[in-house]
């Protein structure tokens, strides 16, 4: 046709594959609550609806939460020398418009104001601090005295006594951390023996900060490696003459993560296993309603309060230490178990994906553990002094319905090539927009499809859309010189069929 319009063409109404939709993905299992007692429940069900999001982008902040209020408080020994931290490290993947740090907020916000709870009376704390500081400011020049009229009289100089010492200023009692370097990491720690909890909107951008600079990245991912497992750790400063000891490095984390940067999150450095410690959900969002009800925080104000308040022990020269709960023998029966049957499953796992499921017997204790204790702080018995076959095998199904096929489902995505995640996100707008036909050029100059930067890259995108039955080449304008490959796509009408 001489002008310029497509040339008629009826594509071969081949099945398109609407997995494409998904970016290749596996569709994502539904969360299991059985883990949580019906007060648990009601009030993960009840927040997600009033922010419009899935369960499971309130329950994982809400766990690492309530991890990071018991922290170093209590720890679970299953068999042997094993045993596990309260520290649970989370991480929801969404869209820019997907509402995760609302969902992330409903849990932290009671957590804050528990942490507000705490620096209640700091400003009178610190006054008693600066009449402290004062008291030995002047107990200190009395004994420089001392040792002056000593040195006349030649006689030997007064040791300088204990109340002579400033005392250091007291550190603002801290739940949530926003710093995250070491030093600073390091001081709250010191300051507030229980653990923290580290919120982070842009976890990818958390982890690529510890190869920011050469020489401090590997140190950094050291430190969280045993943050994670609730190890000692020293830090020696050359400001200080005395080192940084903290006998328990417990930092559970929660946050989000848009999914173009999953692959930034899982790739990170090395593979040290720091990535694969975390424990990751992507469901598919929901559509959003209006809100129903009143947000209501104080039975959960209650709860936290109640976590906090559990005790450390003490150990023979003073120091706090955490109070182990061991397992039922009717749990390690199950444990062990289950042990065994993902071995059989994972022996063959390899790379990240291996690296992940690999960690998922430490979390069955961790999980078994906090939500143990959490069903106790929404009610009135006594804590827990062991922790039971039905927790264990809550978390046992927890790992086995949902933690292992989501982990297939996220790590399959970050194997996804370029050209396949932009493929996916081609394919949902023509079926957001109901679109006819494409243009490759306006795709590139115009839809601003992440990682599209060169024609190249639109025609191996739309290679994708080819071989999924999606896309067929529209044949050629008038004008184009011959052998010139066409820039139009009919879109395959079934791609738009609900059936």
């Amino acid at each position: 046709m001489d002008d310029g319009k497509i040339v008629s063409f009826e594509p071969a109404l081949s099945l398109p594959d609407m997995a494409v939709l998904d970016g290749g993905r596996l569709p994502p299992p539904a969360l299991p609550l059985d883990m949580f007692n019906p007060f648990w429940k009601d009030w993960i069900t009840s927040r997600a609806e009033c922010v419009s999001v899935p369960i499971d982008y309130v329950a994982y902040p809400l766990l690492s939460c309530a991890a990071s209020l018991v922290g170093n408080a209590r720890r679970i020994k299953a068999r042997g020398k094993w045993d596990e931290p309260c520290v649970i490290w989370s991480g929801i993947i969404g869209g820019p418009s997907s509402r995760k740090s609302p969902a992330v907020d409903i849990a932290k916000s009671p957590l804050s104001e528990v942490e507000r709870d705490l620096s209640a009376d700091y400003s009178e704390v610190v006054r008693q601090w600066e009449t402290d500081r004062e008291w030995a400011k002047a107990k200190k020049e009395s004994w420089q005295a001392e040792v002056k009229t000593a040195t006349k009289n030649e006689t030997p100089p007064p040791l300088m006594p204990p109340t002579a010492v400033e005392p250091d200023k007291p550190a603002r009692p801290r739940i949530i951390a926003n710093d995250t370097t070491p030093e600073a990491l390091t001081q709250l720690l010191s300051a507030n023996r229980r653990g923290l909890l580290c919120v982070r909107d842009e976890l990818s951008g958390f982890l690529s900060s510890f190869d920011r600079y050469k020489s401090g990245g590997g140190s950094d991912r050291a430190l969280w490696i045993e943050a994670f497992g609730g190890r000692s750790y020293t830090i020696d400063r050359a400001s200080k003459p005395e080192p940084v000891i903290i006998e328990n490095l417990a930092v559970s984390i929660t946050g989000g993560i848009q999914p173009d940067r999953v692959n930034t999150l899982l790739m990170t450095g090395d593979d040290d296993g720091l990535s694969s410690r975390f424990l990751l959900t992507m469901p598919h969002t929901i559509r959003p309603t209006a809100p129903t009800g009143e947000v209501d925080n104080e039975p959960v104000l209650r709860a936290f309060r109640r976590l906090l308040s559990l005790d450390l022990a003490t150990d023979e020269e003073g120091r706090k230490t955490p109070i182990v709960l061991s397992i039922t023998d009717a749990a390690a029966d199950i444990l062990y178990r289950w042990q065994g049957a993902a071995y059989d499953q994972d022996s063959d796992a390899v790379g990240l994906y291996g690296s992940h499921v690999g960690k998922f017997g430490s979390y069955v204790l961790r999980l078994a553990l906090v939500s143990s204790l959490m069903n106790w702080a929404a009610g009135d018995d006594e804590s827990p002094s062991e922790i039971s076959a039905d927790a264990v095998g809550h978390a046992c199904d927890f790992i086995e319905e949902y933690a292992r096929p989501m982990a297939r489902r996220v790590y399959g995505e970050a194997s996804l090539s370029p050209a396949e995640r932009a493929a996916s996100y081609i394919a949902r707008r023509i079926r957001k927009e109901k679109i006819q036909t494409v243009n490759a050029r306006v795709i590139r100059r115009e839809w601003r499809v992440p990682g599209l930067k060169t024609s190249e890259d639109v025609r191996e995108a739309i290679s994708v859309l080819e071989d999924a039955y999606w896309l067929f080449e529209a044949g050629s304008r008038a004008g184009d010189t011959p052998g010139r490959q066409s820039s139009d796509y009919t879109v395959n009408p079934r791609v738009h069929s609900d059936g």
